[in-house]
């Protein structure tokens, strides 16, 4: 079944590492229908505890500057990564592990997780679109934490583990009521489609039961 909700973009994504800082977000609909998560399997199941998880966190006030050099470090090590061979590209994977532990350390504790997620999808446009559908509950924690920073400067950061895939400052004019509509598309294009294939399939395992027709 199709359906068009609102939907909250994240308009600047990161790619091969490179955060966007002070970017406005968009309401847009989606004309796609939304597709259906794959079930997970017996074995996958069991190894829940193993995986990685989808977190929203907030970036902490004044670490703008911070943030900002970090990032164009971890650009540079992203992109060399990609031809180093031997010891020198190991040596260069444990600095990008050590970088990305820095540019977690510049955002709080999640404010939004899987268990305030009650769908997730690729979208079949052929880029590497993720798309979140909140419960109920999680649309108005949404909403609470893009109020909270609207227009700061600060970020809304989505984290797949340790790794920053994708962030966004959120613009003045929702410091009224926050981001609404309950569902959030952002960009995982510092992913390979094997890896976003996987994430997804990693939040679909960890979400919640649906909730029990009442009688």
């Amino acid at each position: 079944m199709s359906r068009t909700p609102p939907f909250f973009s994240f308009v600047c994504f990161v790619t091969i590492g490179l955060l966007s800082i002070g970017c406005t977000p968009t309401i847009f609909k989606s004309t796609s229908p939304v597709q259906a998560s794959p079930k997970p399997s017996a074995t996958s199941q069991t190894k829940q505890t193993q995986q990685a998880r989808l977190e929203f966190r907030l970036q902490k006030p004044g670490t703008e500057a911070d943030l900002y050099s970090s990032q164009q470090r971890y650009r540079e090590l992203r992109t060399k990564q990609t031809y180093l061979r031997g010891t020198a590209r190991q040596a260069n994977a444990k600095a990008i592990a050590q970088l990305e532990q820095k540019l977690s350390s510049f955002y709080g504790p999640a404010v939004l997780t899987y268990t305030d997620f009650q769908q997730i999808w690729v979208e079949s446009d052929g880029t590497s679109t993720i798309t979140v559908q909140f419960t109920p509950a999680g649309g108005k924690k949404l909403s609470q934490v893009t109020r909270q920073i609207a227009g700061t400067g600060r970020a809304l950061g989505i984290f797949w583990g340790t790794q920053l895939i994708s962030n966004s400052a959120v613009d003045a004019i929702y410091a009224g009521s926050g981001i609404t509509g309950s569902v959030a598309s952002f960009s995982a294009s510092s992913l390979t489609p094997q890896q976003v294939q996987t994430l997804v399939e990693q939040v679909t395992q960890q979400l919640p039961p649906p909730p029990k027709p009442q009688k």
